[in-house]
């Protein structure tokens, strides 16, 4: 496994497992002879699909005149590397340090020379880069599974499928608690975004109930984000009509998310109250007008503002709403796609002390950077549940 195996023996995987334990806090699980990769780094906080694969290589000592370690390799050694793609590392055991370097791109899939890669020494195997290492641990699970797209062998749904899934998941928020409805809500906004036509949309009330039940209830969880799962449904691209007879039910929603001061995405409201004036009925048309009036008084961040802003010049039957929320960044606001840059990769306990202070004393009293920290967890668990849960109930994936 190692290089220079038959001087070294073991000692340069026994200093990794060492310093990466200690210094990132990762559980290292080495393998079998024979596998192709030392070992796997996980972590307790992040999912077990979310592991790392690593290849050390041993030296009894390292210049120090050069900017990076040389590791001359064979094809037979870093044949199923292209893969894999581990990162490798490279252990000075007289200095009882190491180096590493994520192999991804940089070897071929068939090798049929040797070749040389280049530790880079900046690479330190030390506390400053255990965020890199997570983040490309995450990276690597996100590519697993195709985010952000949906599985292809669901993309071609039948509508039953679709609203029995809808009544099961919210059947799961109800006997749920705090953030996990949030989490549950944006999976399924993510889910009727992306099967699209597969949607019946001439039994929009069976879908539409359950989420109409969420928003509309008192207790903490779930609301903002199946007001996120309505707009989903009633904004597609090509059907500007609304056939419900929840017509009332959805104008009393829209004046709720929007002057409660208790969503997440209070804007969403007034995007509600111009679908439904869109619709045509005098006093939708009449709430709207009186809503986008009184919304500029709020006190709300940029995100709601710009949302006013497109929609002040906007009247219904001039043109559809469609127009003004066709950009791409409109749509990712409903489904709130997660970043690999965002900071919850590495500071999942602290996003959930955050997530706890706001179940306990109401989103609108926690800080703004706690606030994106809520974001990014709900966002992250949201791509979790999405692939594992939604999969299995879907299309039996595992």
């Amino acid at each position: 496994m190692g290089y220079d195996r038959i001087v070294n023996g073991n000692a340069g995987e026994g200093l990794f497992q060492y310093l990466a334990g200690f210094l990132w806090r990762a559980e290292v699980r080495p393998q079998a002879q024979g596998q192709g990769t030392d070992g796997e780094l996980c972590w307790p906080d992040l999912p077990v699909t979310q592991r790392l694969l690593y290849q050390v290589k041993s030296r009894r000592t390292t210049t120090s005149r050069t900017a990076s370690i040389r590791v001359p390799l064979t094809p037979s050694e870093i044949r199923g590397w292209a893969a894999r793609r581990p990162i490798l590392i490279v252990c000075d055991l007289n200095r009882a340090s190491a180096w590493w370097l994520d192999t991804t791109g940089l070897v071929p899939s068939d090798p049929q020379s040797n070749m040389t890669l280049k530790v880079p020494k900046a690479n330190r195997v030390d506390a400053s880069g255990m965020d890199a290492i997570r983040r490309i641990a995450v990276e690597r699970w996100y590519e697993s599974v195709g985010h952000p797209k949906l599985p292809k062998r669901l993309r071609n749904l039948r509508p039953d499928k679709i609203e029995r899934t809808i009544k099961n998941v919210y059947l799961d928020i109800s006997s749920s608690s705090g953030i996990r409805r949030d989490v549950i809500a944006m999976a399924v906004t993510r889910l009727l975004r992306r099967s699209g036509k597969a949607v019946d949309r001439s039994h929009l009330d069976v879908l539409l109930n359950p989420m109409i039940e969420r928003v509309n209830n008192r207790t903490a969880g779930g609301r903002s984000h199946s007001l996120s799962a309505l707009l989903a449904l009633l904004l597609p691209d090509d059907a500007p009509e609304l056939r419900t007879d929840q017509a009332a039910a959805l104008a009393d929603i829209a004046e709720y998310a929007l002057f409660s001061r208790d969503f997440v995405h209070s804007e969403f409201g007034l995007v509600l109250a111009a679908k439904l004036a869109e619709v045509g009925r005098p006093t939708d048309i009449d709430r709207f007008h009186d809503f986008r009036t009184r919304a500029v008084a709020l006190s709300q961040g940029p995100r709601f503002y710009a949302t006013v802003g497109k929609l002040d010049d906007w009247e219904p039957g001039r043109a559809p709403l469609s127009r003004i929320f066709a950009l791409a960044t409109d749509r990712k606001e409903l489904v709130r796609p997660t970043a690999i840059s965002d900071d919850v990769f590495n500071h999942l306990a602290v996003a959930k002390v955050a997530v706890d202070r706001a179940l306990a004393i109401g989103a609108a009293n926690v800080s703004p950077e706690e606030l994106v920290l809520i974001d990014q967890w709900t966002r992250y668990h949201a791509d979790q549940y999405f692939y594992h849960d939604l999969g299995r109930e879907l299309g039996g994936l595992a």
